[in-house]
């Protein structure tokens, strides 16, 4: 890769999924596990926020409903490869999507 495409810095948005059975605890630590993850990956600005418990359009591994929670982050995407890797063997993320939000 050249310079000028290592150098370029993206905002990202990171929406996840996970089960609406995990009590608080269990969820702060999965969010900071998350955030923790996304700063070994050289994101910055790291920050989150929960958005509460929603209702699926159709049923996800037979649940309805789930916890919906979504990052913001500065990255240049190089070292989210290894994130990818952490986010799908999490057992407690249904489902996530990264977005490139527009600057």
């Amino acid at each position: 890769m050249n310079k000028k495409t290592e150098n370029k810095k993206i905002k990202y948005e990171l929406v996840v999924v996970s089960g609406k059975e995990l009590d608080k605890s269990q969820v702060k630590s999965l969010l900071e596990s998350i955030k923790k993850e996304l700063i070994k990956a050289k994101a910055e600005d790291v920050s989150y926020k929960e958005m509460g418990v929603k209702d699926f359009a159709y049923p996800i591994d037979k649940k309805t409903s789930g916890l919906y929670n979504i990052f913001t982050f500065i990255s240049s995407g190089l070292g989210l490869n290894d994130f990818y890797t952490y986010i799908n063997r999490d057992k407690n993320i249904l489902r996530y999507l990264l977005l490139k939000k527009k600057s």
